[in-house]
């Protein structure tokens, strides 16, 4: 039986006519999103008086930001691989890379992040005037990615690094060093012995796949990516040391393991979207931001800015820029730039260019004054912010990693025996 998305990314007849990319798309991400939405109040069904305009305006607007670079393709392969994946039982990462922040990606399949309960941007990627680097990166569980690629060169005619000339899907691995944090051989008693093995970044989700199909063979209905993401023993698990094992091989292995754990062990996080602070605090390499942020933490007080729609923009991380979208919000709010303009000075803070800065702050500080901030403030605030930039992460790339901890945390607390029969697995390939 054939997956819903196959073979659409040529023209495709339905009702006797020839549907251009666009309106395969817009059709596409239209029904997605309602099956989202459903799906959305079985999960949360506190949330049934939600309106929903909220949704389907974002939908309009990327999809006209899409049509105007041209783009439907892009998402339609995406979308394609990915259910063809699925279909064959595959497990596929929630989603990295840019593509996280958009709404297009959530309703096709792409990504499991609902960017508007999470907040991410769009205008991250891709704005009405330009398109920046737009990408699809997933990783699949380890023993079966390569069934996904040769998927993708034989359907798409695209290897696995890139398509047409943007990056589109990262299939590989990605292999980092050997983990001295976590210990192998989980027993049912969920004790660790000291026995240490090398684990390649995709194991993580090729963890997940063992033990949900371990769990299914009880309960055939269980799927890990449907749980809620505000389950607090699940959470607890995810700050307690026992996942740092994942941060560590997806990209963090030079930090000290001790402290990494004594860091998170201080957060509380309600929610996957808190843990996901939670870890983008704890793994930054920039001391000093790490002081700054646990400071204002213990205080239980956020950073007040001349702006008290700036402070607002900070709640969430005790008024300390943590993200890259918080940074772009704060430049809109100060000045009235739109997000492509906002994003672009980002970039400029970014690749620390002393010119182009020196040349923008005045055009910085003049909208910022004809929105009622004071000179002197304008100044703080600009050099604030290029202070931040550098300490700063995507929202987007932060919730994926959360999401693979949380999941992995979940199925650790409720399914013990099944978590230490699918961790001995994959663990003595």
């Amino acid at each position: 039986m054939k997956h819903p998305l196959h073979g659409l990314f040529d023209s495709f007849p339905i009702g006797g006519s020839v549907m251009r990319h666009d309106e395969e798309l817009r059709a596409l991400a239209f029904h997605g999103l309602r099956n989202r939405l459903i799906q959305r109040l079985t999960t949360y069904p506190e949330l049934s008086d939600t309106p929903y305009t909220a949704y389907y305006d974002r939908l309009e607007k990327e999809l006209s930001a899409i049509n105007t670079h041209d783009l439907e393709s892009e998402f339609i392969m995406a979308a394609d691989c990915v259910m063809w994946a699925k279909d064959k039982g595959i497990y596929c990462s929630p989603g990295r890379g840019m593509s996280s922040g958009s709404l297009v990606s959530y309703a096709l399949g792409i990504t499991d992040s609902d960017p508007l309960r999470y907040d991410l941007l769009f205008e991250y990627v891709i704005n009405k005037n330009s398109c920046n680097n737009l990408q699809f990166m997933f990783n699949f569980s380890e023993e079966r990615y390569e069934e996904v690629r040769e998927y993708a060169v034989s359907m798409h005619g695209v290897n696995s690094k890139t398509g047409k000339q943007r990056h589109f899907l990262d299939y590989s691995p990605d292999t980092y060093h050997e983990s001295s944090r976590y210990e192998s051989d989980l027993r049912k008693t969920g004790h660790r012995d000291d026995h240490f093995h090398s684990i390649s970044g995709d194991r993580a989700l090729s963890l997940i796949a063992h033990v949900q199909q371990i769990v299914q063979q009880d309960d055939p209905r269980f799927n890990i990516n449907r749980v809620r993401d505000d389950d607090g023993v699940a959470l607890e698990v995810a700050v307690s040391g026992e996942m740092d094992w994942i941060l560590l091989l997806w990209g963090h292995d030079m930090l000290d393991v001790d402290d990494l754990g004594e860091l998170l062990s201080r957060f509380q996080p309600p929610d996957v979207n808190r843990l996901a602070l939670a870890l983008s605090v704890a793994t930054n390499p920039d001391e000093k931001f790490v002081s700054a942020f646990m400071n204002q933490k213990s205080h239980g007080v956020s950073r007040q800015y001349p702006c008290a729609a700036v402070s607002k923009i900070l709640d969430e991380s005790y008024g300390v820029i943590v993200y890259q979208e918080q940074l772009m919000r704060i430049i809109c709010e100060i000045t009235g730039y739109t997000m492509d303009q906002a994003n672009r000075l980002r970039k400029i803070f970014g690749r620390k260019a002393a010119t182009d800065i020196d040349l923008e702050e005045p055009l910085f500080t003049v909208a910022a004054v004809g929105r009622g901030v004071d000179v002197t403030a304008a100044h703080q605030i600009y050099n604030s912010l290029i202070d931040a930039v550098c300490s700063t992460k995507s929202k987007s790339q932060a919730l994926a990693t959360a999401l693979i901890v949380y999941r992995c945390a979940y199925l650790r607390a409720h399914f013990p025996e099944q978590y230490a029969a699918g961790f001995n697995k994959i663990s003595h390939r």
